[in-house]
């Protein structure tokens, strides 16, 4: 703009100047008519290099002065705000048109702002880790979660700098690559799934998104249920076996006619405790799914025990076991039939696994604080430490060979930690081997 100004101002003057010597010129020609050109134009030398010095500087003056006025006017429009001061006239349609861009510009950041806002929220409260890596493997993008997997300071934004699981590089690499890729990854005890996805554009790999889940609850229970179906697998074929076994010698006619007694009773056995074990596979389905809504009820937890130990009474006659509950009346809100059976359980449990001419104390009542419990105490054989943690998985046995002997499922215990937790309630265990073990379940205030 200043550099225009400038030179319209000199070309003015010049054109001025000019004119000026030329009128000089003319004027004295007419004076001087009898003096010969050469000598007018010597005589105007000067005078014309004065008026073109004089012309040019008043130019160079004018033109500094009209173009710090109009660049002045131009510097001082605020640009955010172009029509918060009076301006030129002539400037009004550039402001107009400026003011339409800002317009624009501000609603575009505005937008950009807020989809970064909203994206920044997702991905912020996921549980799962999530990377956006470009194509050298800088981090674009990432939050909280992937910063704990990846132990690593959101300074770092080079990924093959950070100290991560090699299997993320590979899989990282592969996605920049183009394929998708998914692995389970074992970290500090816990398993977590990666899966990395080329990210296209125009038909071009141009970065990789990476998304890292928290798998362990999900291996856990896969392996539970590995373990499961085997374990059912197996305690189904053992009294299937027996069966099938005594029924083929008595068809073939192999059995003498004293033993037939013998034979049918084991039979009968084996089916009874193959009932029992389906049976109990049906409590612990029904309370895992917890689709079954069951009647809840006022139950009275003495009451309900003295019952239950009522039933004992010949089991434990039978094992020279001496078996007594104490206490006071305790209510609760619950179902009926499931405290029976964890009851029941707990207590079954506590006269089965005891000494000859051992003892059961089973105590109902409040603890300070007003908290019910049940609390179940013997003086048999003990829990090892080592096994203490595993007593109420599903089958679990601390000694098989013992278990045999006395029968059961293998699953008393766990029906009793699944019952107290469906009523809100929690188990507690202390044993030691030769001495005994107390079992305590606590409900709710």
């Amino acid at each position: 703009m200043k550099k225009l100004i400038y030179k319209v101002t000199f070309i003015a003057g010049g054109i001025l100047s000019f004119f000026c010597i030329v009128m000089m010129y003319i004027f004295c020609r007419v004076s001087f008519a009898s003096t010969p050109a050469e000598e007018v134009i010597l005589m105007l030398i000067y005078p014309a290099l004065f008026i073109a010095i004089a012309f040019f500087s008043v130019s160079a003056v004018v033109a500094f002065l009209l173009s710090k006025y109009i660049t002045g006017g131009i510097e001082k429009i605020n640009f955010n705000d172009p029509e918060s001061r009076e301006n030129f006239i002539e400037l009004r349609p550039v402001i107009k048109r400026l003011k339409e861009q800002n317009d624009k510009v501000y609603l575009q950041k505005e937008k950009l702002r807020a989809r970064k806002k909203e994206f920044s929220a997702i991905t912020e409260n996921m549980s799962e880790g999530f990377l956006l890596v470009d194509q050298n493997m800088h981090i674009i993008s990432n939050n909280h979660s992937a910063v704990r997997f990846l132990q690593n300071k959101r300074e770092e934004t080079e990924l093959k700098l950070i100290k991560c699981d090699k299997g993320i590089i590979r899989s990282v690499e592969q996605a920049l690559a183009g394929e998708r890729t998914q692995m389970v990854l074992n970290k500090d005890g816990k398993f977590y799934e990666v899966i990395a996805s080329p990210v296209v554009s125009d038909g071009q790999v141009v970065g990789a998104v990476v998304i890292i889940m928290d798998v362990t609850e999900k291996q856990q229970r896969e392996e539970l249920r590995r373990e499961f179906s085997a374990n059912v697998s197996h305690e189904l074929k053992t009294p299937l076996t027996s069966i099938t076994g005594f029924s083929e010698l008595m068809r073939d006619g192999l059995v003498k006619e004293d033993k037939i007694k013998e034979f049918s009773n084991d039979i009968y056995n084996e089916a009874k405790r193959l009932l029992e074990l389906v049976n109990d596979i049906i409590r612990l389905s029904k309370l895992d799914e917890g689709s079954v809504v069951f009647e809840e009820e006022k139950v009275d937890l003495l009451c309900l025990c003295q019952e239950i130990i009522y039933e004992l009474y010949p089991i434990a006659d039978k094992n020279q076991v001496t078996i007594e509950v104490t206490g006071a009346p305790t209510e609760i809100i619950g179902v009926k039939q499931i405290l029976r059976e964890m009851i029941m359980n707990m207590c079954d449990n506590a006269v089965k696994y005891n000494k000859n001419g051992g003892k059961v104390a089973v105590s109902v009542g409040k603890e300070a604080e007003g908290t019910p419990f049940i609390k179940v105490i013997d003086t048999g054989i003990g829990i090892p430490l080592s096994h203490q943690n595993r007593v109420f998985e599903r089958f679990y046995r601390v000694d098989k060979s013992h278990s045999k002997e006395i029968g059961g499922t293998g699953l008393g215990l766990s029906i009793v930690k699944h019952a107290a937790a469906y009523h809100g309630a929690t188990v507690t265990l202390k044993s030691e081997v030769d001495i005994g073990t107390e079992i305590t379940v606590s409900f709710k205030n």
